[in-house]
């Protein structure tokens, strides 16, 4: 039923012309641009109020990304994240140790026992190496049944398909991570600069690595604010969060700025030999700690 037609009154037919309903009395009917405004402005309580029924729902994250992410992962929403696999699969951990069902399309060469090595439970974990032509039924299809999808879209995509997934995901309350950049995300999260322990000079073992994150959050207006996560290692299992970081202003000191040659590709676990490579398939260096 239109929000804009009147009920007919009880026992007498209406006919064209005859019964006007409230707006109609008013004239709305007859001013184009008042309707205009009516249709607007009830769009735009519709949409308030599923933002507001859906940001009542949200996945956690770990302790370390909270200072990033303080919101968790909001159900129906996407993020990016830009520069590193290890992170965005880190941002799904929690959700999954917590049992949810998540899911990963296009890394075939996602090592599992460093991804369980993040606190991601392979028992309730969905592995879709490739969809070829067919990403984006197969993204919906995953977005049906799994909570938290980490996905890695194609070069170029369809507006119309960018469109679709984005409300299937607030229709199905799931949450998509990209590892590129996705129209109309919630958050952004992009790997700005890097630096690796444990070598010395010429000799020694890769034992785990620090990343600069900046954030940039749609809800918060554009503002960007940046964190450094140790991604820890062999000696220093977990994630955790660098202290005195995760503050609106960037931070610097001490870290290289990352480029496309040193984007975080690999995976570092809990303990030795569980850095495995995850080859984006794409010309990327796969980094590998030793």
């Amino acid at each position: 039923m239109s929000l804009l037609a009147a009920p007919s009154t009880p026992g007498r037919p209406r006919s064209a012309g005859t019964d006007p309903g409230p707006l109609e009395a008013r004239g709305a009917s007859r001013d184009p641009a008042a309707t205009s405004a009516i249709t607007a402005t009830l769009k735009s309580r519709i949409r308030q109020l599923e933002a507001v029924h859906l940001a009542a729902q949200r996945f956690p994250v770990p302790r370390a990304l909270e200072a990033l992410l303080p919101q968790g992962l909001l159900a129906g929403s996407s993020y990016a994240v830009l520069g590193s696999t290890t992170l965005a699969l880190s941002m799904m951990a929690r959700a999954s140790a917590d049992g949810a069902w998540c899911g990963v399309l296009g890394l075939p060469d996602l090592g599992t026992e460093a991804a369980a090595g993040l606190g991601i439970d392979l028992q309730r974990l969905i592995l879709v190496p490739s969809a070829g032509r067919q990403w984006a039924a197969v993204a919906a299809a995953m977005i049906d049944v799994l909570s938290v999808v980490v996905a890695v879209p194609p070069a170029s995509i369809d507006g119309s398909d960018v469109a679709r997934l984005n409300a299937r995901l607030r229709q199905r309350r799931a949450t998509m991570i990209t590892l590129d950049p996705w129209p109309q995300t919630e958050t952004t999260l992009r790997v700005t600069g890097s630096r690796w322990s444990g070598l010395g000079s010429g000799h020694g073992y890769l034992t785990g690595r620090n990343l600069l994150v900046e954030v940039l959050d749609r809800r918060a207006g554009g503002r960007r604010r940046t964190g450094e996560v140790d991604l820890g290692g062999p000696t220093r299992p977990g994630l955790t969060l660098v202290p005195g970081t995760g503050d609106p202003m960037p931070s610097m000191s001490g870290i290289p700025s990352a480029d496309a040659s040193s984007a975080d590709t690999a995976v570092v676990g809990a303990g030795p030999d569980r850095s495995t490579p995850l080859d984006r398939s794409r010309g990327r260096r796969t980094s590998r700690a030793g």
